[in-house]
């Protein structure tokens, strides 16, 4: 060994990470800047068919950077049995985890970038997170970000067999504004 780190990439080839609720938006860029991932590969249970998971994403780009190309992004991405990876962190409409998509409902409701969002559970979950106002050299605007509020994800799984899980989220195109993605409540479905 050399003493280098061991590195991948954190976009595997496959997955897509546009968002089809921003027709003629100015194009999704696949450049990935301060991107964290958690890997990890599990033996499913005999008597598991499946798996779930809960996920909630904050971000600080609500509602500014609504179908631009600065994008923060997470992903929950799961290997095929031939290498290639699909994304399991979609909302109905087929869009990524990001500010545009259609689960992000913890936010002060409006049109915003073309789009509207009735943010049914208003902005009362954000309080304290540090996602409830803004701070810092960019601090251009009193309007709180948003969040998805937890959100399951079911994923069906062959009993017995070994899977790899990525978890990553990254800024696109830009290193400013955050987002952050928390995960809990692993469970095999049976």
């Amino acid at each position: 060994s050399d003493g280098a780190e061991p590195t991948f990439s954190i976009l595997p080839e496959g997955p897509d990470y546009s968002s089809p609720s921003c027709p003629g938006a100015i194009p999704f860029t696949p450049e990935v800047i301060h991107s964290a991932a958690l890997e990890v590969t599990l033996r499913v249970p005999t008597n598991a068919t499946g798996f779930r998971i809960g996920t909630n994403f904050f971000t600080r780009e609500y509602p500014v950077y609504i179908c631009s190309p600065f994008n923060d992004v997470f992903a929950i991405l799961m290997e095929n049995e031939d290498g290639t990876w699909t994304n399991l962190a979609r909302d109905s409409e087929g869009n990524v985890i990001s500010v545009n998509n259609a689960l992000l409902e913890v936010c002060r409701s409006g049109a915003f970038g073309g789009r509207e969002f009735e943010c049914p559970y208003g902005t009362a979950d954000l309080v304290g997170t540090g996602f409830d106002f803004e701070c810092g050299r960019l601090a251009t605007r009193d309007i709180p970000g948003g969040a998805t509020g937890w959100v399951c994800t079911d994923s069906p799984i062959q009993p017995g067999s070994i899977i790899k899980l990525r978890f990553a989220i990254w800024d696109s195109a830009d290193q400013y504004i955050t987002s952050l993605a928390l995960l809990d409540g692993f469970a095999w479905l049976p």
